[in-house]
């Protein structure tokens, strides 16, 4: 959400930066096409990067006929977040919730435009905006300081600098280890060293955690609201997070922790993606997530949207539910807005589902009489988590195979049974004429792909409606790929009328 406050121009060329770093071979037109925009407007912002980005990463270009190809590459141990640090240092907007953050004095909003120059006018749009933004993840602007709930003022300070770059509270070496060493406490599998350099968010959680001890606040201070609370401390994990703490952060700090400060920690845990618990607890997590649906008529109004929408197969798939229990942790916590979430555009094959999810949502919305923030990168999350289970429990494309042999005709058969499994039904027929295959495909209302010969190929595909596939006597690899791209071309537009049904 703090990303859509940012200068246009920015943002656009940190989506660009991310898009080049995950294609590392891409041309003009598939940028252009990603980003929604023009290829001058493309071609500009990438020149302009490799002059703002010189010894952090360099973007090759070759012209190729009409179009350029890119090709990035990192440099001098460049990570892509330094990089778009980088970017981000360049807005005015961000160094001005900077500003706001730390004003513990209360200093004049002079002093904000005097330090970086800029006009009156300039300067009181960007507080403008920083008001909006604050609105929305409640905390308001008073004398030239934000406030709010302290532990929502931690999450923005998190936010700020493990997704943005900005210096506020450093840590030094030996903090990032007491840090390290608690969730190794609370965590054996995991493997810090490997963690560090890797995991998305961790930054993020190590930011959070230092707010116990880098905060100058009373703990008094640290109060959840009364939902987020009563879920904490219903917890099987409360007693294990305290006991790490001691025996790690308050001992190598030299500090006593207060039952507010154990009760942030759970908080950390609870909304972030950010396992800190063995993997084998999920399960827990899982069970008592599920009660506190069954608890909550609120929650399982949304369950039930879910399951009028995709079936109960679906929504009792162990997949959705864990997305799902992570979707609404941030719902629950209304920590919306706080918590990173992943700017970057959805993929095109996805939009369709996306809209119903987002449907389901604003209905539940409606509904429930209670306005729940919806963030896209959130909906996105369950979108990308749905997808792959509605092809699952899609039924299995019929196969026909047009055959003059009946050795060619078995040897195709189990070659397609054994290679694609559930995912196909051989129809039990060796058709070798025209009007046959016509006739069972009269009276089938299921999309099919007929399998042939190639030399049948062109006759079928005059005579026949459907989606005809040569097959060679050896069923090579490519024969496999070409069924499996045409069984997957028809669940996308199957998928789709089911889509556009359910938006009426």
């Amino acid at each position: 959400m703090l990303t859509n406050y940012i200068e246009k121009d920015i943002k656009r060329k940190c989506l660009i930066c991310d898009f080049l770093l995950k294609n590392k071979h891409t041309n003009l037109d598939e940028i252009a096409e990603y980003m929604g925009t023009s290829r001058v407007t493309v071609r500009s912002d990438i020149h302009a990067l490799n002059e703002e980005l010189a010894g952090l990463m360099v973007i090759q270009m070759k012209e190729c006929a009409d179009n350029w190809v890119y090709r990035c590459q990192l440099q001098n141990g460049a990570t892509e977040r330094k990089v778009l640090y980088k970017l981000y240092d360049n807005s005015m907007f961000l160094k001005c919730v900077a500003f706001f953050v730390t004003n513990v004095e209360e200093c004049k909003f002079t002093d904000f435009m005097d330090a970086y120059f800029i006009s009156h006018s300039h300067a009181y749009r960007l507080k403008h905006k920083v008001e909006a933004f604050l609105r929305e993840i409640d905390l308001t602007l008073n004398n030239n300081r934000i406030t709010g709930k302290e532990y929502r003022v931690r999450y923005l300070i998190a936010l700020l600098q493990a997704e943005y770059g900005v210096r506020i509270y450093p840590l030094l070496d030996s903090e990032k280890k007491l840090i390290d060493d608690f969730m190794a406490t609370l965590n054996l599998r995991i493997n810090i060293d490997v963690l560090a350099h890797n995991a998305e968010g961790h930054a993020y959680f190590r930011s959070l955690i230092s707010m116990v001890f880098k905060r100058d606040i009373p703990t008094s201070a640290i109060i959840l609201d009364e939902q987020c609370q009563k879920y904490i401390e219903s917890s099987r994990f409360l007693d294990m997070v305290r006991k790490s703490s001691k025996e790690t952060l308050e001992k190598g700090l030299d500090q006593e922790f207060s039952y507010n400060d154990y009760l942030y920690l759970m908080l950390i845990y609870y909304s972030t993606n950010f396992s800190i618990i063995d993997a084998s607890m999920k399960k827990v997590e899982l069970e008592q997530f599920n009660e506190l649906i069954l608890q909550n008529e609120d929650l399982q109004s949304l369950i039930d949207l879910f399951e009028e929408y995709f079936g109960e197969e679906v929504v009792n798939h162990s997949l959705f539910r864990a997305a799902l229990c992570y979707f609404l942790k941030k719902t629950l916590f209304n920590l919306q807005g706080l918590i990173p979430s992943n700017e970057r555009l959805l993929d095109k094959k996805y939009q369709p589902l996306y809209l119903v999810v987002k449907s389901v949502l604003e209905r539940w919305n409606e509904a429930s009489g209670r306005r729940t923030l919806l963030i896209d990168s959130h909906i996105n999350y369950l979108t990308i988590h749905l997808y792959p289970l509605i092809y699952k429990w899609n039924n299995p494309v019929q196969i026909c195979i047009f055959s003059f042999n009946l050795i060619n005709f078995e040897s195709c058969k189990f070659q397609v049974e054994q290679e694609l499994g559930r995912k196909v039904k051989v129809n039990e027929a060796m058709f070798h004429s025209v009007e046959e295959l016509n006739e069972v495909l009269a009276e089938s209302s299921e999309p099919t792909i007929v399998l042939c010969h190639p030399n049948c190929e062109m006759e079928l595909k005059e005579a026949v409606q459907g989606t005809i596939i040569p097959i060679s006597l050896a069923f090579f690899d490519r024969d496999l790929e070409d069924l499996e791209n045409a069984i997957q071309s028809l669940r996308i537009k199957e998928h789709e009328k089911r889509l556009a049904y359910l938006r009426g």
